[in-house]
């Protein structure tokens, strides 16, 4: 199966593949935001305390120089913090999710110079829709312990945890996948077809007059030995027909095809 073939810049562009190949590459751009980020979910307190957290990673503060003013930055959750199983399946997924889309959108830009069949096409735009499903799958760390479930926010009931941009830059990346899926779906661009392309073969093997099975076979025919191709040169070198004699015509035995001709023995000599 050739999902897309060697990249050849001289060859016509496919526009249509462009089309899924950004919307694709904003998509990977956006599911990257979300695995970095720590703005994910944010967790409320009386008195305006607060702290936002990611899917890896945490809010955290840094001096600037030797001022007493500190910026935010995001840094890689502590030991203490408790994570669950399901926090734990949600990071699995930003990892296959992301290196899933990173290579179906590196795919969509090559298949615009490259062949492409039907079936190699459709099974991108299958890999877009599990990509997708792995994306939204990581909106449910809302009702991890990262946030809803978290040991701190059970504490006290005046504290909350609410969704912030890395939650809705997931959703957006979420149907970007989805987008690009249906779009390779419902307007594939210009693919190979195999019937058309053996069609083809047989066509042109009629106008030289070389039967279709031939045709079909000329990488064996193509492969024949060097001992038949030097046994021809050499009976043509050899001298023992005189430049007066032409060879002696012989009737084909029936179902003898041309592919067998220098294979047997009965065949008078060529001068």
């Amino acid at each position: 199966m050739i999902i897309g073939g060697t990249i050849n810049t001289k060859a016509p562009i496919n526009w249509r593949a462009m089309a899924p190949a950004v919307v694709g590459t904003i998509a990977v751009i956006l599911s990257l935001h979300v695995t970095l980020t720590c703005h994910f979910v944010a967790l409320l307190a009386p008195k305006g305390y607060s702290q936002n957290r990611g899917i890896w990673y945490l809010q955290g503060y840094e001096r600037i120089g030797d001022s007493d003013d500190f910026k935010d930055v995001c840094t890689p959750y502590p030991s203490v913090v408790h994570m669950d199983s399901k926090w734990y399946m949600i990071r699995l997924a930003t990892l296959v999710g992301g290196i899933l889309g990173s290579g179906v959108a590196s795919y969509l830009w090559s298949c615009m110079y490259s062949p492409l069949t039907k079936r190699g096409w459709n099974m991108l735009a299958i890999a877009c829709f599990v990509t997708a499903i792995l994306q939204g799958f990581t909106l449910t760390f809302v009702g991890s312990s990262g946030c809803q479930k978290s040991e701190w926010l059970n504490e006290s009931s005046k504290r909350s945890c609410v969704t912030t941009t890395g939650y809705d830059v997931d959703v957006v990346a979420t149907i970007g996948w989805i987008l690009t899926g249906l779009v390779m779906t419902m307007i594939p661009p210009h693919l190979q077809n195999e019937k058309l392309k053996n069609d083809s073969i047989q066509e042109t093997s009629k106008e030289v007059g070389i039967p279709g099975s031939v045709a079909k076979n000329a990488r064996s025919v193509r492969n024949m030995s060097m001992r038949d191709i030097e046994g021809v040169s050499h009976s043509e070198n050899s001298g023992s027909c005189s430049d007066n004699e032409a060879p002696a015509d012989k009737p084909l035995a029936a179902g003898t095809s041309s592919v067998n001709l220098l294979e047997r023995d009965d065949l008078p000599e060529v001068c």
